[in-house]
């Protein structure tokens, strides 16, 4: 019969407030724990505590003849293609409780389509090294070295081994608010594959663990683009007919990771004297096949484009379509053309 437990952790609110806050501990980050992902989005398989008293949460713990056994979250992007850069996850332990933050342990991650684990899935197994022991909480945040890329319909889920023994176990933080989602968290029922997944809410635990993951939008093979200030032109609709105009582009890239990089458009004419200078940010940025794909939003509509690789000097080119319909004055084109050395 199943004995794994929830075990109810008072904390001090002066130490721990409602959500994740700031950990009050070691940050495993492997040695990048000041970095910050500039554009970046994370997923969660929990939502934001809400409880009345935010003092009290759930550990989800092995019991007697479980240990080793793996709990597991389904994380799901946004939209695709979404690359995974980090992830992270509370340890937490509490008064009079045999849970230890400190504990060393594994996490596996796995990509699927459907929605739990396979028996015997296939991924990435990451070592987190035994640390002292947090007063309440450790906060785990592991950059990945290779980023996983999720394709349409994909999810990633985070196993994390659920180790120690009956004097000192590691046990991983509960969302605090009510009901969660049943088909996000999983128990393996086994130490190793074949595992035997089960949702945690078969065995009646509502709640979500509360597991995160950093990312972007898009690829990770989007280093072709290079950084600097790319020239080329955009074509406007006006009373029906296309006007050009000299654009120059700059393309940066946040960190060495390979990050999506961020584009800013700026117009070098104005098409008359009563315009403006434009800056125009893209957003959704995707590169594959050979074509960048992405999104202008402005304030009364989305822009989406896609431009085509001219291997004779580097250039994307291509068309753009507002969501306005047909015939919308609106940016109809565009042409980038990398720096010189690109």
């Amino acid at each position: 019969m199943r004995k794994l437990v929830l075990i109810c952790i008072v904390i001090p609110l002066a130490v721990f407030a409602c959500g994740p806050g700031e950990p009050d501990g070691p940050l495993i980050n492997e040695g990048k724990a000041e970095k910050t992902l500039p554009q970046t989005e994370v997923l969660t398989n929990s939502k934001l505590c809400e409880a009345k008293d935010p003092s009290r949460h759930l550990a989800l713990a092995p019991a007697e003849g479980e240990f080793g056994h793996w709990a597991a979250a389904r994380l799901t992007p946004p939209s695709y293609p979404f690359t995974v850069t980090a992830i992270s996850y509370l340890a937490i332990t509490g008064e009079g409780s045999e849970c230890r933050t400190g504990l060393g342990h594994q996490v596996a991650l796995y990509v699927g389509a459907q929605d739990k684990p396979t028996a015997s899935p296939e991924g990435v197994i990451l070592s987190v090294p035994a640390a002292a022991h947090a007063r309440h909480f450790r906060q785990v945040i592991l950059d990945l070295d290779t980023p996983v890329q999720l394709s349409e319909g994909q999810h990633l889920f985070v196993a994390v081994e659920m180790a120690g023994g009956p004097e000192a176990m590691l046990c991983l933080n509960m969302g605090c608010t009510g009901e969660g989602t049943p088909d996000r968290n999983y128990w393996s029922n086994a130490a190793a594959p074949p595992f035997d997944w089960a949702t945690l809410d078969s065995f009646g635990f509502t709640q979500d663990i509360s597991m995160s993951a950093v990312g972007y939008q898009g690829s990770p093979d989007l280093r072709p683009l290079c950084a600097g200030t790319w020239t080329g032109y955009r074509d406007i609709v006006m009373d029906g007919r296309d006007t050009r105009y000299r654009m120059e582009f700059e393309v940066s890239f946040p960190t060495e990771t390979p990050l999506a990089p961020s584009i800013r458009m700026f117009n070098q004419e104005l098409e008359d004297e009563h315009s403006r200078p434009i800056t125009d940010t893209f957003s959704e940025i995707s590169l594959e096949e050979d074509t960048l794909r992405f999104k202008i939003p402005r304030e009364h509509e989305v822009i989406t484009c896609a431009l085509g690789h001219d291997a004779s000097d580097g250039a994307y080119a291509g068309t753009c379509q507002s969501d306005q319909g047909e015939g919308a004055e609106s940016l109809s084109a565009i042409r980038m053309v990398p720096p010189q050395g690109c």
